[in-house]
């Protein structure tokens, strides 16, 4: 749903289709395109939006691990429900948000807690290492480790179609 990454992809499809050439696997097209938000935009974004758009299958959810890269899809058995997507109106300019102060913020906790960044970090080293991070990579580094789980939960709960589930999970994220 990411307009910039949806652009970027498609721009890079088009072209090679302009040159002649085959479509670049998904995930070299996602590492262009995050290159891009980067190098151009200002964006310290990560590589989820890109993936999604450059490996998207429909009838499925993608799961990423951005640590190594690694995508699995993930059927959508919602039976009779499905999800709605809204245009709320609101615009993005994440170079111009609090965005790259949070990437920040999130990388210097990684640093304080020892790990290599904050999806190796569990509640255990948060637990144990937490008190050397500021209040807000505190905040930030709970809510990555959290959110990490809540995604491994979704992809099995969404693969079950256990639609009671993936709600409470939804309303935990938010």
């Amino acid at each position: 749903l990411s307009s910039s990454a949806s652009l970027e992809i498609g721009a890079a499809l088009a072209l090679l289709a302009l040159a002649g050439r085959k479509p670049l696997p998904a995930a070299q097209l996602a590492r262009a395109g995050q290159e891009a938000e980067h190098r151009y935009a200002g964006v310290k974004c990560g590589i989820m939006d890109q993936s999604i758009v450059a490996a998207a299958r429909a009838g499925q959810a993608l799961l990423l691990d951005c640590r190594n890269g690694a995508a699995r899809h993930v059927p959508v058995a919602l039976g009779a429900w499905a999800f709605a997507v809204f245009d709320t109106g609101v615009r993005h300019a994440l170079a111009a948000t609090e965005y790259n102060t949070r990437w920040r913020e999130c990388r210097s906790a990684a640093r304080k807690l020892r790990v290599p960044s904050l999806r190796a970090a569990t509640l255990e080293t948060l637990l144990a290492r937490g008190g050397r991070l500021e209040l807000c990579e505190y905040r930030r580094a709970r809510h990555v480790v959290t959110e990490n789980q809540r995604v491994a939960d979704f992809a099995r709960f969404l693969a079950e179609g256990n639609l009671p589930a993936l709600g409470r999970l939804l309303d935990t994220s938010h």
